[in-house]
């Protein structure tokens, strides 16, 4: 009948929200060179390490199948701020080579992944948001928590959960690699496992606008330092269903707050269902989620 299967339309979707959010979609070869897994500082016994070797390279810079994306992106930042091209967003869609053992004694794993970074004008957040707008595309979201790789900056980098499963990473590229490719302005990676995504069935959701307003409430947070926002959002939405959106708009450490402790304050929007809020029950939504912080995580509200 001919037109594009069920993966081939998620695909499409994928590659048109990105570009929606701004991002240029790029293509390397599927080869790399042995000198860019030193580039990125793995370890030697690294999943990435195990990179199967072309029997007839074109070059030694060509020489073995990629078990990254990384490195491709991370020469195609270099080659664009060396050329002046000093802000961007990228993205690929492309596969992984795994090899099952070394020598090969079977057929590859070729992983779809998608690899996306941005440098400039931006941070940690914007390619955050990258991330979600790829969840979105799949009409789910991610959980994210602290997660170390190796050419990335140990204290802004987060793994990438879908359902408790860790499908990928994010995070800004590391000071020594930067250096290393010359890098002028700080850039920021993210690597993600599509197949899992892929295998996802969901679909579009919609709902009807709310018949009543809807009300917010301001909250500053005093937690251990430790304690993640999105640990904090989750607790927020367990202890009230008529939350609507949890938007954090300042995290402060300094005077007046413990050595081991942090502020963050939220803005909480409630929605109505089928009534319209009655007299204090929003402040009694407010009070069961401060109960809730309290005896989960041990969050007081900020004098």
């Amino acid at each position: 009948m001919g037109g594009l299967n069920v993966k081939q339309k998620k695909e499409l979707k994928l590659k048109k929200d990105l570009c929606a959010a701004g991002a240029y979609e790029c293509i390397h070869y599927s080869f790399i060179s042995p000198a860019d897994l030193d580039l990125l500082n793995y370890d030697a016994d690294a999943s990435e390490r195990k990179a199967i070797k072309i029997l007839n390279p074109i070059n030694e810079d060509l020489s073995i199948m990629r078990t990254s994306l990384a490195p491709s992106m991370l020469h195609a930042i270099s080659r664009n701020q060396k050329k002046g091209n000093l802000e961007g967003r990228l993205y690929e869609v492309g596969s992984r080579f795994i090899a099952q053992s070394l020598p090969l004694t079977g057929y590859r794993d070729e992983r779809e992944t998608l690899s996306a970074a941005c440098w400039g004008d931006c941070d940690f957040y914007t390619l955050k948001g990258i991330a979600d707008v790829a969840a979105k595309s799949f009409f789910t979201s991610f959980e994210y928590k602290e997660g170390t790789k190796s050419f990335l900056h140990p204290y802004q980098t987060a793994v990438i959960l879908l359902n408790g499963e860790e499908i990928g990473y994010l995070g800004k590229v590391a000071y020594e690699v930067a250096e290393k490719l010359d890098l002028r302005e700080d850039a920021y990676f993210l690597e993600l496992d599509l197949r899992p995504l892929y295998e996802l069935n969901n679909e579009a959701k919609f709902e009807p606008l709310p018949k009543f307003p809807e009300e917010s409430r301001d909250l500053a947070l005093l937690m251990d330092k430790k304690i993640t926002c999105g640990e904090v959002e989750a607790d927020m939405r367990q202890a009230c269903k008529y939350v609507k959106s949890i938007k954090l708009f300042d995290v402060y450490e300094g005077e007046r707050i413990p050595a081991d402790k942090k502020s963050m304050a939220f803005t909480v929007k409630f929605v109505p269902g089928e009534e319209s809020f009655e007299g204090d029950a929003v402040d009694k939504f407010v009070n069961k989620i401060l109960k809730n912080l309290k005896f989960h995580l041990d969050i007081d509200l900020r004098s």
